[in-house]
C-alpha cells in the first residue's frame, strides 16, 4: 500500500490494451530481457507502417514506457555493480528472486531467495486455481476484473509470512495455501479501492492502467467486494486438515484485521492525517493499522492453519505486526518518504526487527525463515538509506 499523505492525481495510465496477467506468472515487474523485447515489438510494428493512427500513437507511448522502465532498471543494475565494486554489504537480496545467494553472516547458512523463490510459486498456483475463471457467465467483467488485480505481480509477502509462520510451528506450506490465498485477496482489494479517485487517485500500478482505469470505477468498486467475497471463500476451501475451531477463528482474524480495526481504520487514518503525520508516533498508528494488521493477520493465520494452540497465535501475531510496522518503515524510506523521520524510523526498524527475532526465538531452527525474512526488511532499510535502491 502507498504510505500516507498522497493523492498523486499527475499519473498517467499506460496506454493500450492491458496486457492479460494471467498469461504470465506473477511477478514484481519485468525484467530487463523482456522490457527489451517488448520494446523491439513496438518498433517492428511501428516501422512496419500498417498501423491505424490512434493505435501506432498508443504503441508509441508504450515505447516511451517501455524505455523508461528499461532505463530504470540499468540504473539498478548499476547501482548493484557500484556496490560490489566498492565493497560494501548493503546489496539486499529481493523476494521471489530465483538465484539462492548465501548470508552474509557466517554462522547463517539460510538461502533466503531460494527459500522464497520456492513457496511464491506455490503461492502463485494456488491464487490461479482459488480465483474464479473468466470469460462466459461473467457480471460486468467481475472475473475478468478479480484476475486482473490479483495476478498483476507483487512480491507477495503476505503469504510468505504465513507460509514461514506455519512452518515455524510444525506445518507445511500447502496447509497454509488457502489462507495465503485469501489474505492476498483481502491485500489486492485494499490496493482497488486505494487506487480509486476518491482515495490515492493512481492511474498506474505495477506498469498497468489501475484496476477503475481498465474497468471503469464502478467495476473498481464492485472487483474490490468480489474480491473480499472471494476471500472467505478461499480461507475455507483446501483446509479439510484445519480443526474447525481454528478456521474459525481463521475467520475471526481476517475480518478484524482487514475491517475498521485494521487495515480499513488505517486507510481511515491516512485519509484523515493527510501530510500532516509529522512525527513518529502518529506515522506508526498508521502504518500498524494500515500495513501491520494484515500482516499480523499472515502471523495468526500461518500459526491457526498448522493447528497451533492460542498462546502461539497471539506470539505470531505480534511477530506480524511488529514485522508490518518494521516493512512499512523500510518502504518509506526506500520510497523518499518522511525524509525528516528517516534517522528515527532507522531506529524503529531496527528496534522492531529485534523484537521480532526474540518472539521467534523459542521457536528454534523452524524459524529461521521468519528471522531471514525480518533480517532482509532491516537490511532493505539501511541499504535505501545509503542509496542502494532494492524493490
Amino acid at each position: 500500500m502507498a504510505s500516507p499523505g498522497k493523492p498523486n492525481p499527475s499519473k498517467r495510465p499506460a496506454a493500450g490494451k492491458p496486457a492479460d496477467p494471467a498469461a504470465e506468472p506473477a511477478r514484481d515487474g519485468p525484467a530487463i530481457d523482456q522490457v527489451l523485447a517488448s520494446l523491439e515489438r513496438v518498433v517492428a510494428e511501428l516501422e512496419a507502417g500498417d498501423l491505424p493512427l490512434e493505435t501506432a500513437l498508443q504503441r508509441f507511448e508504450d515505447g516511451v514506457r517501455l524505455a523508461r522502465r528499461g532505463t530504470s532498471l540499468l540504473d539498478a543494475v548499476e547501482q548493484r555493480v557500484e556496490v560490489l565494486l566498492e565493497g560494501r554489504d548493503e546489496a539486499v537480496p529481493f523476494p521471489g528472486a530465483g538465484e539462492a545467494e548465501e548470508s552474509d553472516d557466517d554462522d547463517e547458512n539460510f538461502e533466503l531467495n531460494a527459500y522464497l523463490g520456492e513457496r511464491r510459486r506455490l503461492v502463485d498456483e494456488a491464487i490461479v486455481r482459488a480465483l474464479p475463471e473468466a470469460g462466459a457467465g461473467d457480471p460486468g467483467r467481475l472475473k475478468e476484473g478479480m484476475r486482473y488485480a490479483v495476478l498483476q505481480g507483487g512480491k507477495r509477502m503476505r503469504p510468505l509470512v504465513i507460509i514461514a509462520a506455519c512452518e515455524a510451528v510444525g506445518g507445511t506450506a500447502e496447509a497454509a495455501l488457502p489462507a495465503c490465498c485469501a489474505l492476498e485477496m483481502v491485500h489486492a482489494y485494499s490496493l482497488v479501492h486505494d487506487d480509486l479517485p476518491a482515495m490515492d487517485n493512481d492511474l498506474e500500478r505495477r506498469g498497468q492502467p489501475t484496476v477503475h482505469v481498465a474497468f471503469g470505477h464502478a467495476g473498481g468498486i464492485l472487483i474490490g467486494d468480489a474480491l473480499l467475497s472471494q476471500a472467505f471463500m478461499a480461507l475455507m476451501r483446501g483446509a479439510d486438515g484445519v480443526p474447525p475451531a481454528n478456521l474459525v477463528a481463521a475467520a475471526r482474524v481476517l475480518a478484524h484485521h482487514s475491517g475498521v480495526d485494521g487495515m480499513v481504520g488505517g486507510q481511515a487514518l491516512d485519509l484523515a492525517l493527510g501530510q500532516d503525520a509529522h512525527d513518529l508516533t502518529a506515522l506508526e498508528q498508521v502504518h500498524a493499522l494500515k500495513t501491520g494488521a494484515l500482516y499480523a493477520a499472515a502471523g495468526a493465520l500461518g500459526a491457526l492453519y498448522a493447528g497451533a494452540d492460542a498462546d502461539t497465535v497471539r506470539s505470531l501475531e505480534t511477530w506480524g505486526l511488529k514485522f508490518g510496522i518494521a516493512f512499512q518503515h523500510a518502504d518509506d524510506v526506500l520510497d523518499d518518504d518522511q525524509k525528516a523521520l528517516r534517522t528515527q524510523a532507522l531506529a524503529r526498524v531496527d528496534e522492531l526487527v529485534g523484537e521480532c527475532d526474540a518472539i521467534a526465538a523459542p521457536l528454534g531452527d523452524r524459524a529461521e525463515p521468519l528471522r531471514a525474512i525480518s533480517k532482509w526488511v532491516r537490511d532493505r532499510a539501511h541499504a535505501a538509506a545509503a542509496g542502494v535502491k532494492a524493490d
